[in-house]
């Protein structure tokens, strides 16, 4: 989560920052660097693919010792406006230890297609300097190294599953597809699918091979406007393979920015089903919500599990054995007393394998 300051034997404080400055060309291309949130995809609720400041609390999270909002990150890239076709580019550094330097690089290629239809292709890749202690990681083809910026990953254009075979097979490249239909009105069909990696692309939902890594995230969105309010319905189904987002060579190649993942906050080998209405008016908007959700705590679970050579070689999607499962039943409100006032609040329920009660509230001011 953000990185926080000891001070003292039982104290910890956490300060962060954002900042983006942009320039575009011309309405076609934008150039963008600063301390920001990556967003991919087109889930509302759990981005599998880079989730940028999505946040929805878990119960597992409930520790004052660690701040589980995802970090912002230090980028630079580029955007194209080609039409009906977009490409997108970042180049980033997140953190694990401070000492030690990580990179990604990712892109996306997006078409606006006729139907109110947009389709969307992306790339994410990570590596960096060795973590772990050298010989204490079992996997033979794990280095013990420093790493500097690959720069073949920074073209623009180049796909990295060709860049990364020609830098020699050393780093954690997954691939992504987007989709997003807004063909009838008032309604959008969205999804993500995410392929962490898998041993062929006809066999990536054998569960006979722990490699065959991969997320979904579906879901459906209503809106409309009335005279005097608006409603809005969203439906989603989350699934999260076993050891999606970890990688064998341990943590510099995991999929995290300090120690949270980039990709959906469930974690690897996690399902849920989600709805929530909202009804708003000018100056407020109230929202009900209700969420299943059901978390492995098997091997393959983390995002830090390590597989070795020893290990199984199969996986088990939610073994009724480690599985937990709770129900969450949540009210929000939203108020605007002035132009440069909010204020935020609500509650939630908790029942099944976690239980209890969590309350919120938050102030804000915009100038």
């Amino acid at each position: 989560g953000i990185a926080f300051n000891q001070q003292g034997s039982y104290e910890r404080t956490w300060d962060w920052i954002s900042t983006l400055s942009s320039y575009t060309l011309n309405d076609r291309i934008k150039v963008f660097a600063g301390l920001e949130h990556i967003k991919l995809g087109t889930a509302q609720r759990n981005g599998v693919i880079m989730r940028g400041n999505q946040h929805n609390f878990r119960p597992w999270q409930d520790t004052i010792r660690w701040n589980h909002i995802p970090a912002p990150m230090l980028q630079a890239g580029f955007a194209m406006n080609l039409g009906f076709i977009n490409y997108e580019q970042w180049n980033a550094q997140p953190k694990y230890h401070k000492a030690l330097d990580r990179y990604l690089h990712a892109h996306r290629l997006s078409a606006q297609l006729p139907g109110k239809i947009e389709v969307g292709l992306s790339e994410v890749v990570i590596y960096g300097s060795t973590v772990e202690a050298a010989g204490s990681n079992p996997n033979h083809d794990t280095d013990s190294l420093g790493r500097t910026v690959e720069w073949l990953y920074a073209l623009p254009f180049v796909p990295y599953f060709f860049a990364e075979h020609y830098l020699g097979d050393r780093d954690n490249m997954a691939m992504a597809l987007d989709l997003s239909v807004k063909t009838l009105p008032n309604w959008e069909f969205y999804g993500e699918f995410f392929l962490d990696d898998s041993k062929t692309p006809l066999s990536m939902l054998d569960d006979s091979w722990w490699g065959n890594k991969w997320a979904l995230s579906a879901g459906l969105n209503w809106q409309r406007n009335y005279t005097h309010f608006s409603g809005e319905w969203n439906f989603e189904y989350t699934r999260i393979e076993p050891w999606v987002y970890t990688h064998h060579k341990g943590a510099a190649y995991e999929y995290t920015h300090y120690g949270q993942s980039l990709g959906g906050d469930l974690g690897p080998n996690a399902q849920e089903v989600f709805s929530q209405y909202s009804l708003s008016i000018p100056q407020a908007k109230l929202s009900i919500s209700a969420a299943q959700v059901a978390k492995d705590t098997a091997f393959g679970s983390k995002i830090s599990d390590l597989h070795t050579p020893e290990d199984p070689l199969d996986k088990k999607f939610l073994h009724p054995a480690s599985t937990l499962r709770y129900r969450e039943l949540g009210i929000e409100f939203t108020l605007y007393p002035t132009n440069f006032l909010w204020i935020g609040g609500g509650i939630w329920r908790y029942s099944g394998d976690y239980q209890g009660l969590r309350s919120a509230g938050q102030l804000g001011i915009v100038w």
